[in-house]
């Protein structure tokens, strides 16, 4: 028997496919223990089973079905949509249950299943992505402290490089306004600690502030608010990167991934987490692809532009990958050659940045798939 199973948020549609006597059986599940229950009560261990790898929503099944020993596979998605529109005569690339089922007794042998990343990858994968989500409320929260300062006391900002300073953030939670910075000015210079110059200057220039009365304390109210708020993430993403760093001090392939000049551990976790078992990937190309950096070309005309990326696959490595190749090209020899070379070739500096970011990660390939550690050039 073959099993499709089109997966959504909150429930499951099934189709058990008898291919020898061609026979149907559709039902639904809900996403639950009991929906589970149901689907193993009507199936065997023998049967093949697939789903899409669609988002998060069929991990809890893939899981339950793998726990219990039956032949779940996840099945990608890129592949199937190729076989959409004549399995199911359908508009959209998804498929449903029984078009699954269909596609998987007719073309097992040339599907290719998803490797299922291991635990550890899954629990990096989400801390990763819980990262850069806490590191997008900060940068929010930042801009609406800069821009309530703004209205408040425009002139302290030249004095702190960054939001985010914790000598900052402790003054505002105290004073958040030039009076209350004024009336305790003593315990003012006891927090910032600066040299008698500087501290006589951001005296002057808080006392002649052109900011906003605060006549009913609802911007020092916003502020001290914002400033908890930032206190309270900054403390959790230090504690996010050091359940970070304590996952990625247990994989090997991250100690050969350090020997690149510019790339940190955060960017090793992102690269592991997005990635997963480089086993999946036969060809450099198929890793650049999934990357979304593979070049496409977009027709108007008579004309044609292959200065485009397709932009598919993983957003998460394809902008971590951008942004290192911005750090390699500063602090790497061979990099800095090659975008040199584009750049006299006439490239524009993002498409180059791009080719440095596609030629960095096929060198990743390389290096975890071999094992060996990255040589920089010397000369």
């Amino acid at each position: 028997m073959f099993v499709g199973i089109d997966v959504s948020k909150k429930k499951h549609d099934i189709c058990i496919y008898d291919k020898e006597n061609e026979k149907y059986i559709s039902f639904q599940i809900s996403n639950s223990r009991d929906g589970f229950e149901k689907l193993v009560s009507k199936i065997s261990k023998d049967d093949v089973i697939a789903m899409e790898a669609t988002g998060i929503y069929h991990e809890s099944l893939y899981n339950f079905l793998d726990s219990n020993g039956y032949k779940a596979i996840i099945l990608h998605p890129y592949q199937l949509k190729y076989f959409s529109k004549t399995l199911n005569n359908s508009k959209t690339d998804k498929l449903d249950a029984k078009s699954i089922a269909i596609a998987i007794s007719d073309l097992s042998s040339r599907l290719k299943k998803v490797r299922v990343p291991s635990d550890k990858i899954k629990s990096l994968k989400e801390i990763v992505h819980h990262r850069n989500y806490v590191s997008e409320m900060l940068a929010n929260l930042e801009r609406k402290l800069r821009r309530e300062l703004v209205l408040v006391m425009p002139e302290i900002e030249k004095y702190f490089s960054t939001m985010l300073s914790s000598v900052l953030l402790e003054l505002l939670e105290k004073y958040p306004t030039p009076s209350k910075i004024i009336s305790s000015f003593e315990e003012v210079k006891k927090i910032v600690g600066w040299e008698e110059e500087k501290i006589n200057r951001f005296e002057q220039d808080i006392r002649k502030s052109i900011g906003i009365e605060d006549e009913y304390g609802i911007y020092a109210f916003i502020v001290v608010s914002l400033v908890k708020e930032i206190k309270h993430l900054v403390e959790e993403f230090s504690e996010i990167e050091e359940k970070i760093k304590s996952l990625i001090d247990d994989i090997p392939e991250s100690k050969n991934l350090m020997t690149m000049k510019g790339i940190g551990l955060m960017t090793v976790a992102t690269l592991i987490a997005e990635i997963g078992d480089i086993e999946r990937f036969e060809t450099k190309n198929q890793l650049t692809s999934y990357a979304g950096f593979d070049p496409i070309t977009i027709q108007s005309g008579q004309f044609s532009n292959h200065l485009h990326i397709s932009k598919k696959g993983s957003k998460v490595l394809r902008k971590s990958m951008y942004f290192l190749a911005v750090r390699l090209v500063r602090y790497d020899k061979r990099f800095r050659d090659f975008y040199k070379r584009l750049r006299d070739r006439g490239k524009n500096p993002k498409l180059a940045l791009v080719a440095v970011a596609r030629k960095a990660l096929e060198i990743i390939f390389h290096i975890l798939k071999t094992g060996e550690e990255y040589v920089p050039l010397t000369s």
